[in-house]
């Protein structure tokens, strides 16, 4: 499907987004990004990318886009991920989350695509009454308005299954390079942006634990995807839990900095623990978590230096 095959990628100019349209170009693919730009940057599009400036709440212009393209596969990636936003400013980010992807979603079958792949939350969505490590047959309790959305939009996804192939993936916490340090997202980029800009460290708890999955990894799943004809959901994780506190003991000893750190206590409502179990990826995709915390860490601090540094 891949080789010359069109391929829309909303938010295809921000973090996940850019490592997954360099991915699928190196294949073959013939790449639309459609992004607003609010947290990407045009500078992370590559040149053999097709580009369009846009919002996915702006629906009429979308099916304008994707009618025109005419893909065969849609990635969507577009959303407000930010959690703690999403305390601040709930209404936007179910706009975002929810509508946004009806949007997409609509165009996709209006342009006749075969294939919709949905970037939706594992970290975010199974809340602290989850197993560990948690399938994706466990029912979420999501704590944050941000997994709330994600959630809801995963019901709006499985309503339209049998309209066109729909594919849900739920990736833990990813890190790597792309990451914006102007985004205040995702704790190793934030922890590794503010030590090299010698701003002090605040961490809110350190106990609680995370499963960090490498950038890579995730967009080797998100490839997988396309060989699938039919719809499942993912956990796409390391299926290892990290405390945060261990977490900033490896940046420290990547970046050789000693940081100026401030313990707090934790947030209201963070989640405690987090860890996936990643078994039916493995069995159904064929795929594999490939690089390891230290070794992700390791390239993503080089990644920093060498165009932040």
């Amino acid at each position: 499907m891949l080789k010359g095959g069109k391929l829309i990628i909303t938010g295809g100019a921000g973090f996940v987004g850019t490592n997954l349209v360099k991915e699928l170009i190196s294949l073959g693919g013939k790449v639309l990004v459609v992004d607003n730009l609010s947290t990407g940057k045009l500078e992370n599009v590559p040149s053999k990318a097709f580009f369009c400036k846009e919002d996915i709440l702006n629906p009429t212009q979308l099916l304008e886009i994707f009618k025109d393209f005419k893909p065969a596969v849609v990635f969507h990636l577009a959303a407000q991920v930010n959690v703690r936003d999403s305390f601040r400013n709930p209404e936007f980010t179910f706009k975002v989350n929810v509508e946004g992807t009806e949007n997409v979603l609509k165009a996709s079958i209006a342009s006749e695509a075969k294939k919709f792949i949905f970037i939706s939350t594992g970290g975010a969505l199974y809340g602290d009454r989850a197993p560990i490590p948690t399938p994706e047959d466990f029912s979420p309790s999501p704590q944050s308005p941000y997994g709330k959305s994600k959630l809801e939009a995963e019901k709006l996804l499985n309503s339209f299954k049998d309209k066109i192939d729909i594919i849900i993936l739920r990736p833990s916490n990813i890190y790597g390079p792309y990451f914006n340090p102007e985004s205040n997202t995702g704790v190793i980029g934030i922890f590794i942006s503010k030590i090299f800009k010698k701003e002090p460290l605040e961490v809110y708890g350190g106990e609680q634990t995370r499963d960090l999955i490498y950038v890579k990894d995730v967009v080797k799943a998100c490839i997988k995807t396309l060989n699938l004809n039919q719809y499942e959901v993912f956990n796409i994780s390391s299926g290892k839990e990290t405390k945060i506190k261990e977490v900033l003991e490896i940046i420290k000893k990547k970046v050789k900095l000693v940081p100026k750190i401030s313990f707090l206590p934790l947030v209201e409502k963070e989640q405690l623990r987090s860890c996936l179990d990643n078994t039916k990826a493995k069995n159904l995709l064929d795929w594999r978590p490939e690089v390891n915390l230290e070794e992700g860490i390791d390239l993503t601090v080089k990644w920093f230096l060498k165009n932040y540094g």
